[in-house]
């Protein structure tokens, strides 16, 4: 985690938004404060005690593949965070996570209480704070909430045992703006139908 930022954003290339999960750690650490200073590794078992604790241990989680658990330490780091910037980022990448976790309805509610932050006042607070990155915007985020809806409908339908239904929603989610990582997901959704 010693990378600057300009090397986390320059290593990014083809990560999409999973890239964005540690652009988004790089953005956490404060002013004066050195990658080094970040808690280490919580002990099995043993529940983080900070949100940064927590939000470290959710983005080693999801480096990992691990995103539903990834999921649950960064809503932990939610609960204890009382910073508006840093709250707006944790909803971001809950959303981000529960999405590759092939978790849809959760990841659409993190993306709606994202899109209820003031998203261009983040970006603002990440240039006040010398941040240099670039919250997604609205529109992309909306792009990935219909995807996502698209995606439990299809679930919604397996589930109900309408699985030509379902292959159809998830034919259609596979073509909306949803990571690689919920493509594989439905993939294997359409697999199972």
């Amino acid at each position: 985690m010693g990378d600057t930022l300009d090397s986390l954003l320059s290593g990014m290339g083809s990560l999409g938004r999973l890239g964005t999960i540690t652009l988004l750690t790089a953005a956490l650490v404060l002013p004066g404060q050195s990658h080094a200073d970040e808690p280490k590794d919580t002990a099995e078992g043993e529940q983080c005690q900070t949100s940064r604790e927590c939000f470290q241990e959710g983005v080693e989680l999801a480096n990992v593949h691990k995103y539903t658990e990834a999921g649950r330490a960064f809503e932990r780091a939610l609960d204890i965070e009382v910073d508006t910037f840093r709250k707006g980022i944790l909803l971001y990448n809950i959303g981000n996570v529960y999405e590759r976790a092939g978790d849809p309805d959760r990841a659409i509610t993190y993306f709606r209480f994202y899109l209820r932050e003031d998203i261009e006042g983040l970006g603002i607070q990440a240039k006040q704070r010398g941040k240099s990155f670039t919250p997604p915007d609205v529109e992309r985020v909306q792009q990935w909430i219909e995807g996502l809806e698209i995606y439990a409908s299809g679930k919604k339908a397996h589930t109900e045992g309408r699985y030509l239904e379902a292959v159809a929603f998830y034919n259609r989610a596979i073509e909306t703006q949803i990571s690689d990582t919920a493509r594989l997901a439905l993939q294997r959704d359409i697999a199972l139908s």
